[in-house]
């Protein structure tokens, strides 16, 4: 190594941080003491970090204060009453509530508009700008003023701020009775404790467990640490999980299971989409690599970038991406290359790594699963009703009123009936049907009047074409009455009741269970050819 070109280097870049520094205070000086206006020094430094970091990737962040979302990777918690939030139809809406926390034991329910916190109007707030609405002091007081449909006065709640635990296990139960099945929410620091309890205890309730699904889909992921924890359950001592490293060579980090495993035998199926990121791909590529799981699903995201949370001054904090991981066939799997040359530019390298048993795996985009599995796919009419929110909307005019759902509550055809007359009422179009698209083909063509016989053979087209969307609904009506049934029980059922309720119609929990039934499962790591599976 030649040290006098390396320290030339450092000096070089030291000199230009040095006058940034410089040159950045002397501007805020001038801006702050001399424009025309007066300007708030906060805004204008905030302006100043958000240009700075806009052009970094997205996942390098400055927290001004104190924050949920630094509070739940550090320590697994945050104060506050148990809601998620989201700007629905234009207005602050309640679209999720943590089971057994404030929220959920006052009778607040998704769907809820909520209009004053204390005495601040909040119903056009983003969901960010609410947090220092909701966020306090364990056990002080907030008031809570909602609308909800259907009921004609707002609906106050006061509850009281607790400190609200993450839900790192959104749901463990038995299938088939001897097949363990344990869907993972996020990767906080509390992740990897929560799975072995939920483990342990299935396989104390089943006696002998004959499989693992590991549910990672919709998992953004987390903790790195977490996930080689939960990782190092599976492996032999000493196997290799994952590698990070920075832009410098001694910035590398090797991480290996150092705890002894729970069990390394246990057949194990990771399932993935394409929401799965981040400590899910670490989990799920790791343990693909080393032939220890067969993952099943949709490819993941492809975030192969690591965060280091940093305290800053005045008890803000800086989320900063500071290296890239690698799993143990070597492959990276981050998906977009954040570069200067190459901003958000896919990166198709798509280079050939092996796993442990020689198997074919793939760098760059993401995590690909062994088995992919044929989704239903909502038809345009469906989405297109999804687009208009028109399926929530219609669950908060008809739970307004109510208290409580029968058991074995199902959409019915009466309801369906009324949830036709709905969307009609709500002017929906569907922009997408063939009526539509055909009215836009006829705009296009140049047809002179006089041509009655191509007049009359669009004409009949078109009557045709409408008959056909007015039976769209009633060649619909199977997935509508399935949405709807979930959107109405998610205003009084708890989340882990939801996800058991669904785990049944589930295509890639089925294939799991279809796949250890068989010898498919050890011929698939062994990466012998598969007949049937695909």
């Amino acid at each position: 190594m030649n040290y006098s070109n390396a320290d030339d280097k450092n000096h070089d870049i030291y000199f230009k941080i040095n006058k940034a520094f410089e040159t950045y205070g002397a501007i805020f000086r001038e801006v702050a003491g001399n424009y025309v206006e007066t300007i708030d020094p906060d805004d204008l430094m905030q302006n100043g970090i958000d240009g700075m970091l806009s052009h970094l990737d997205p996942y390098t962040v400055y927290y001004k204060d104190n924050d949920n979302e630094i509070d739940v990777i550090s320590n697994g918690s945050y104060v506050g009453i148990g809601i998620s939030v989201a700007t629905v139809d234009s207005v602050l809406t309640i679209v999720g509530i943590t089971d057994g926390n404030p929220a959920a034991k006052s009778g607040l329910r998704i769907g809820d508009k909520i209009l004053i916190v204390d005495t601040t109007n909040v119903l056009k707030l983003s969901s960010d700008e609410l947090r220092k609405y909701t966020q306090g002091a364990v056990g002080s007081k907030i008031t809570v003023k909602v609308l909800r449909e259907s009921v004609q006065d707002t609906l106050n709640f006061t509850l009281k701020r607790e400190d609200i635990k993450v839900n790192n296990i959104a749901c463990k139960t038995l299938l088939n009775k001897d097949i363990a099945y344990i869907k993972v929410e996020k990767f906080s620091k509390l992740t990897a404790n929560d799975f072995r309890t939920a483990f342990t205890g299935l396989q104390k309730e089943a006696g002998e467990l004959k499989g693992l699904i590991i549910d990672l889909r919709n998992n953004p992921g987390g903790l790195l640490q977490s996930a080689v924890e939960l990782c190092e359950m599976f492996l032999p001592l000493n196997s290799p999980i994952v590698t990070t490293r920075g832009r410098r060579q001694k910035e590398e980090f090797v991480f290996t299971s150092r705890n002894a495993p729970l069990d390394t035998l246990i057949p194990i199926v990771v399932l993935i989409n394409q929401n799965s990121a981040s400590a899910s791909e670490i989990v799920a590529g790791a343990l693909q690599d080393l032939d220890r799981v067969v993952v099943i699903g949709k490819r993941s995201f492809g975030k192969g970038l690591v965060q280091s949370v940093l305290d800053m001054p005045f008890n803000a904090s800086l989320k900063v991406t500071t290296a890239k991981y690698y799993i143990p066939s070597g492959r990276c799997i981050q998906r977009i290359n954040y570069s200067k040359e190459l901003v958000h530019n896919i990166d198709q390298r798509d280079s050939v790594f092996y796993t442990k048993n020689l198997r074919k795996v793939y760098e760059s985009n993401g995590i690909e699963p062994d088995l992919k599995v044929t989704q239903d796919t909502l038809s345009e009419f469906i989405k297109s009703i999804y687009d208009k929110n028109l399926f929530f909307s219609f669950a908060n005019v008809y739970t307004g009123n109510l208290d409580s759902l029968d058991n074995g509550f199902n959409a019915d055809n009466k309801l369906l009936n009324s949830f036709q007359k709905y969307i009609k009422e709500s002017g929906f179009v569907n922009e997408k049907s063939l009526v539509n698209r055909f009215d836009l083909f006829k705009q296009k063509l140049n047809i002179n009047k006089s041509d009655k016989k191509l007049l009359k053979s669009l004409e009949y087209i078109t009557k045709e074409l409408e008959k056909n969307d007015s039976d769209i609904f009633n060649s619909n009506i199977v997935k509508i009455q399935k949405i709807l049934t979930f959107e109405i029980k998610s205003r009084f059922l708890s989340e882990l009741d939801l996800i058991t309720e669904t785990i049944t119609d589930d295509k890639d929990i089925n294939c799991a269970l279809d796949l250890f039934k068989t010898k498919g499962y050890y011929q698939l790591l062994s990466g012998a050819p598969q007949k049937g599976l695909n």
